[in-house]
């Protein structure tokens, strides 16, 4: 009597993150592709006014690249802000901004390089929730998600092969107009691993 095994199913997901893992192994091109790069990083900003007041911006994120050529990653990134603003007797705000996205960036170093200036460039999804106290505690609440360009610069500084102090400076362009950079930026400080 032959006995025979259940049949054991693959969910979805893991299907399709394999397909394209193998995707991206055919089509790299070159004896570096192939890489994976994983970051995260942060910053934190205060300014304190008389009274009490103050005004606080925290950043932090997280980065997944792959390395399709020696120069060229496609990665995908979050990014969380949130931005407090408290004036005592007046007003205080809170914005959270959570930005995640899909970008090209493109190194102008070689991968053997100890110092890599990088662009980076794509599409995300912004969402941001708004809420505004006033001096008499009424609260007003808005929440708003819109598709966003990203725009970005950064170095990395290689410690080792594989470990890097990572900096960048990103953009959010409301609309996909060039000249709303300064509306939606931030800047991080972090690390960087490739396997």
């Amino acid at each position: 009597m032959i006995h025979a095994s259940p049949i054991r199913i693959v969910p979805y997901r893991y299907t399709l993150l394999s397909f394209i893992f193998l995707l991206c192994h055919l089509f790299s091109v070159d004896g570096s592709a192939g890489t994976i790069e994983l970051s995260a990083g942060g910053s934190y900003q205060k300014s304190t006014y008389a009274g009490g007041s103050y005004s606080s911006v925290r950043t932090t994120g997280g980065n997944f690249g792959y390395y399709f050529w020696n120069q060229s990653s496609l990665e995908f990134s979050y990014q969380e802000q949130v931005n407090r603003d408290e004036f005592v007797g007046v007003q205080s705000s809170t914005y959270h901004d959570r930005v995640l996205s899909l970008n090209w960036v493109q190194n102008f170093a070689s991968r053997q390089a100890k110092i890599q200036p990088y662009l980076k460039g794509g599409v995300g999804q912004l969402n941001r929730d708004a809420r505004v106290i006033d001096s008499q505690n009424r609260i007003q609440r808005a929440e708003t998600s819109s598709v966003t360009v990203v725009g970005g610069a950064g170095l990395r500084l290689f410690m080792t092969r594989t470990l890097a102090i990572r900096g960048e400076v990103n953009s959010f362009l409301s609309g996909g107009r060039i000249s709303s950079w300064n509306q939606n930026y931030a800047w991080t400080v972090g690390v960087s691993y490739m396997f």
